[in-house]
């Protein structure tokens, strides 16, 4: 063989180790998958772990924010004190010239909203279905965002109709779901026996809150002055629940 066809050759495999290199770069920046031929099922399923995955992935980050921020994911000025540069929200304000505060009524409705919001913009950047159309007919329809806070466990649920057509054969989905062990629901429940006490009595004891309830929860209390900072957990879970109560400087 001549020195010249042994040039071309190498030069030939350069540029498909190239190409190669490309579309893996490309697939881990544009999140596609690299797909064989299969039945619809089969593409189904793919298609089931894609969005599923992403939904774990972009989830997590606002699920523990909200709760490290007292139950806000955007927290205005005013509504917060920093500690250790986590913006915490105060759950009752200081009423002046008294020991009692005015609860700000956290709901938990607003805050599966909050959560939905900021998870359906996230998977704008996440889901991709482009890849999976190849040898199918694919149809898509609307992304809706939902999110459930139950007292052991969070739901993110994606309502996104997909339907694939082969041929005669047509499989479709509609809901995708996944499922965090986070106790928001519970620490919510108790973050408000809290704001209640505080805002109606003026003092919260936790010693006596947390025997009654028999060890379920941890709860601490801290004293930045001139504020209380509570931190709850449930025993065996390290989700964190924070928020101040507003005091009133001396």
């Amino acid at each position: 063989m001549k020195r010249g066809q042994i040039t071309t050759f190498a030069i030939i495999g350069i540029i498909i180790v190239a190409a190669i290199l490309l579309v893996l770069y490309l697939r881990g920046q544009l999140n596609i998958p690299i797909l064989g031929l299969g039945t619809a099922q089969e593409r189904l399923n793919d298609i089931k772990e894609h969005i599923t995955g992403c939904i774990e992935d972009i989830s997590e980050e606002p699920l523990r924010k909200i709760g490290l921020q007292g139950g806000h994911l955007a927290t205005p000025e005013g509504t917060y004190r920093k500690r250790n540069d986590i913006t915490i929200s105060y759950l009752c304000y200081n009423i002046p010239d008294q020991s009692i505060c005015s609860n700000s009524l956290l709901l938990l409705n607003n805050m599966e909203k909050e959560l939905a919001q900021a998870i359906d913009q996230g998977l704008n950047n996440c889901i991709n279905l482009e890849s999976f159309r190849r040898g199918y007919d694919m149809t898509t329809g609307k992304r809706v965002t939902t999110v459930t806070i139950g007292e052991e466990n969070i739901a993110v649920i994606i309502n996104l109709p997909v339907t694939l057509r082969d041929g005669e054969t047509e499989v479709k989905e509609n809901e995708f779901t996944a499922l965090f062990n986070y106790p928001l629901g519970a620490l919510y429940h108790v973050s408000q026996d809290i704001v209640n006490t505080e805002a109606s009595l003026g003092e919260f004891e936790q010693l006596s809150y947390m025997l009654s309830k028999r060890g379920k929860y941890e709860i601490q209390k801290d004293k930045p002055y001139p504020d209380k900072l509570y931190t709850l957990h449930a025993t065996n879970n390290d989700y964190t629940f924070q928020f101040f109560i507003q005091g009133e400087p001396n």
